[in-house]
């Protein structure tokens, strides 16, 4: 009777271990050869607009500029305007206006609680502020809307 040797039993199993890994590899590159995969990413345009405005208040006139008014003129003490405007969203993607940043405020008081602060994906908004001149003089400001994205 042949006496077994201990190694070959595990060089048996070392050998099956590697065979079985081989094939499992060529397995996998067969199927993995044959797949494909298609994707797509579509990103959104975010675009806001002041469309129609319209400042009330004797000596003032102003101009559009995209999301911001430009507003000048002279004020007398105590003489308050409106400014009543409308924006639209060209965008695809919902915005939302912040309050309106003024850049130059001396002699004048703002009243921005009315000013418009959301806008559906296709419609538009309106919104209005009031300008009071604490002192006369000629004034030259601007009015900036600013938006962002609006979290759905």
């Amino acid at each position: 009777m042949k006496k077994r040797n201990k190694r070959s039993g595990s060089k048996m199993i070392l050998v099956s271990i590697v065979i079985a890994i081989n094939l499992a590899g060529i397995n996998y590159a067969q199927w993995n050869e044959g797949m494909k995969v298609k994707a797509s990413i579509k990103t959104g345009v975010m675009d806001a607009e002041i469309v129609t405005f319209n400042v009330t208040g004797q000596g003032l006139q102003g101009a559009k500029n995209g999301s911001d008014l430009n507003i000048l003129g002279t004020m007398t003490q105590g003489q308050t305007a409106t400014v009543a405007y409308s924006v639209k969203n060209l965008g695809t993607l919902p915005v939302k206006f912040g309050p309106p940043k003024v850049s130059e405020k001396n002699g004048l008081k703002f009243d921005l609680t009315s000013a418009v602060k959301g806008v559906d994906g296709k419609l538009g908004g309106n919104g209005q502020f009031q300008i009071t001149a604490c002192d006369t003089g000629n004034y030259l400001f601007t009015v900036e809307l600013p938006y962002s994205l609006d979290a759905l």
